[in-house]
């Protein structure tokens, strides 16, 4: 009886291991989403930005990390820009209760848009989608629109 126990608890034990390194290995690509644009990196940008705006969204800041990169003295790392993006009735509502103030960290919305060594132009972002599990429904619901939204606005661009 003590084997099977012994047994039984080394298995269990190796399988929640196991569930968790997988998840852990799993997580990089689960957490952001990747999309190859049609367009330039400075053009997938405008169109971001012109669709945004018309859908309510404003974009209340874009970097240019290349030439930030560059001002610094480091390598070029390539056309390389990050758009914010900010819905206000979404975040009015994810941010109303004192609970979920701690998430304006991950706020505003984030595309990091980038062209490779290759010439590819790439959209990358949060997966909000899956993010929004995480949360209770005060905050679930804002961020699944949310990422109906980014998810329309990037397929205007997508390749």
């Amino acid at each position: 009886m003590k084997m099977r126990a012994w047994t039984f608890a080394a298995g269990l034990t190796s399988g929640v291991l196991l569930t968790a390194i997988l998840a852990w290995l799993a997580m990089p690509s689960l957490m952001i989403e990747t999309h190859e644009s049609r367009l330039s990196v400075d053009d997938t940008i405008a169109e971001l930005s012109r669709v945004a705006q018309e859908t309510g969204w404003m974009v209340p800041k874009i970097y240019d990390l290349q030439g930030s990169l560059a001002a610094k003295g480091h390598t070029d790392a390539g056309p390389m820009k990050i758009m914010s993006l900010c819905q206000p009735h979404h975040a009015a509502q994810v941010l109303a209760l004192d609970e979920n103030k701690r998430l304006a960290s991950i706020m505003p919305c984030r595309f990091g848009v980038y062209q490779t060594s290759d010439g590819k132009v790439y959209i990358s972002g949060m997966n909000i989608a899956l993010m929004s599990r995480m949360f209770g429904s005060a905050v679930a619901g804002p961020m699944q629109q949310a990422a109906a939204d980014e998810e329309a606005m990037i397929k205007t661009v997508m390749r």
